[in-house]
């Protein structure tokens, strides 16, 4: 991003992610013209008009918790990590179960339970 500010002879750059920053690139940023802004910084910045609960996640939202992770033998053939059962929560087939990489959001393996 600092290339882009430089090429762009922009101001600043803003990088905003949903999670958090390692303390080596808030480090880095330190003196920099890069505001960075992690998942809770970015909430705070959100309207509250429409706030978001933890009990029920926005619809666009795929929520997977430990209680979803049902181990199984099977090796993922993309990454070779566990695959692991899951329960969709959304879509044509909400409720159903299938076989999903436990590397996800990497690795987005899925296969259906026969």
């Amino acid at each position: 991003m600092l290339g882009v500010l430089t090429r762009e002879k922009a101001d600043r750059v803003i990088i905003v992610v949903t999670g958090s920053f390692t303390k080596e690139a808030i480090q880095w940023a330190e003196g920099q013209p890069i505001e960075l802004v992690d998942g809770p910084a970015l909430l705070r910045r959100l309207p509250t008009s429409n706030p978001v609960s933890e009990e029920e996640p926005p619809r666009s939202v795929e929520v997977h918790s430990e209680s979803d992770l049902i181990e199984s033998d099977e090796k993922c053939p993309k990454c070779g990590k566990d695959l692991v059962v899951r329960t969709a929560k959304r879509g044509p087939n909400a409720g159903n179960q299938f076989f999903g990489c436990s590397g996800f959001p990497s690795c987005r393996f899925t296969k259906g339970i026969r």
